[in-house]
């Protein structure tokens, strides 16, 4: 069973100008969080991908290499 919660941010300031500014900040980092995160996967996947059809196939040969 999942249980999810949602949670609220309220930004408590003075004055709209002062609001507005927490909000694009707020905005800018998730952004960024978001980001980072694709960036990690990416970068993930690139490494997977390029063991899969570099590094074995070198391992292979190297390894039949040394048995002759």
């Amino acid at each position: 069973m999942n249980i999810t919660r949602k949670i609220e941010i309220a930004v408590i300031a003075e004055s709209k100008e002062e609001k507005d500014k927490v909000w694009a900040f707020l905005r800018k980092l998730n952004s960024d969080i978001f980001r980072a995160a694709n960036q990690i996967i990416s970068d993930q996947f690139f490494q997977d991908s390029f063991e899969k059809k570099v590094i074995q196939p070198d391992k292979i040969k190297l390894e039949g290499i040394e048995k002759n």
